[in-house]
């Protein structure tokens, strides 16, 4: 990843003024500290220690924002950060054992409604805090940020979707498809307990809803 970021963010700069003339680094949520006060602000980057089975990512996210901001002070790149929640939508990664939270949920409950079965084993307790968003929105954000904004904060511009919920509360909204039961294994880890955060100008997008998920399982 750091590589990666490195070298995109280094060709912008060289091509920056033709090409190029503004880049836009999307990072991930995971570079706010694990217990960061909720709802998340950009100025709690960098405040306490990160979730550590996601460290080294978060690591490589938080040095390309650090170097969009140096490029911007030194060179005068017009280079901005952003930092979208947990996203959802079509082509998602649904396997069994390896996807986030909300596809996971969409892949157990589906196939818990398709074959008959009346209960549904789900990871961890449902207790962590966690925001959504749908890829299309994630798409409006980006076209809004490279047209109508050029920032100087010291932390990468946080977009999520209204309101957040326990893991509990998409269980219980799966459970409407018809299923008895789901049956939480707190043997499997829960991850970050919360994140959730304040939106770029104090504006967010629809919550999750029913459209989202049909286009997911339809679409």
């Amino acid at each position: 990843n750091l590589q990666i970021q490195i070298n995109i963010i280094d060709a912008a700069l060289r091509c920056a003024g033709g090409v190029v003339r503004k880049l836009l680094f999307v990072g991930s949520s995971c570079i706010y500290p694990k217990l960061a006060p909720q709802p998340i602000s950009e100025s709690a980057l960098l405040s306490a220690p990160l979730e550590p089975t996601n460290e080294w990512y978060a690591v490589a996210k938080i040095a390309d924002i650090k170097m969009c901001q140096t490029y911007r002070i030194q060179h005068g790149l017009d280079g901005i950060s952003a930092m979208p929640t947990n996203l959802y939508g079509s082509h998602d990664n649904f396997h069994p054992e390896n996807s986030h939270v909300l596809p996971a949920l969409i892949r157990r409950f589906h196939k818990a409604k398709i074959s008959g079965a009346k209960e549904v084993v789900v990871w961890g307790t449902g207790s962590p805090l966690r925001e959504f968003l749908h890829v299309d929105d994630l798409a409006d954000v980006v076209v809004f940020l490279m047209d109508r904004y050029s920032g100087k904060r010291e932390g990468g511009d946080n977009k999520g979707a209204c309101g957040d919920g326990e893991g509990g509360s998409w269980v219980r909204k799966g459970g409407r498809v018809g299923l008895d039961e789901a049956r939480w294994d707190a043997k499997e880890a829960d991850g970050q307990l919360e994140a959730g955060w304040n939106g770029v100008g104090g504006e967010d997008p629809a919550p999750p809803g029913a459209g989202g998920y049909v286009q997911v399982v339809c679409g």
